[in-house]
């Protein structure tokens, strides 16, 4: 009779550690899909940050250009002969030692 206990005590525990065992099992299955699915969830976020990031990087260079240009004509702009462009071309003036002829009709 002691041993039909201690074998049904044994059958007790081999059904509770089976149990342990699943139990573990799903736990540690449901943590690798999780992990699983944050670690996709992080590499589509990572693929758009350093999409924009590129991006960014092209405007940066494309304003650093520009700035260039806008400190070179400020620059030219400060000439005499920048000056007198102009006033030909905007102002209709005519430098002082040009004459002017005039058709008459």
């Amino acid at each position: 009779m002691a041993t039909r206990r201690k074998q049904k005590r044994r059958k007790r525990i081999r059904i509770a550690d089976r149990f342990t065992v699943v139990g573990i099992s799903t736990v540690a299955g449901i943590l690798i899909v999780a992990v699983l699915i944050l670690t996709h969830q992080e590499q589509q976020i990572y693929s758009a940050n350093s999409a924009r990031d590129q991006e960014l990087q092209a405007e940066s260079e494309k304003e650093s250009e520009r700035t260039k240009e806008i400190e070179e004509l400020k620059e030219k702009i400060k000439t005499d002969e920048y000056i007198e462009e102009i006033a030909i071309e905007k102002l209709g003036l005519v430098p002082k030692d040009e004459i002017i002829f005039e058709e008459e009709n």
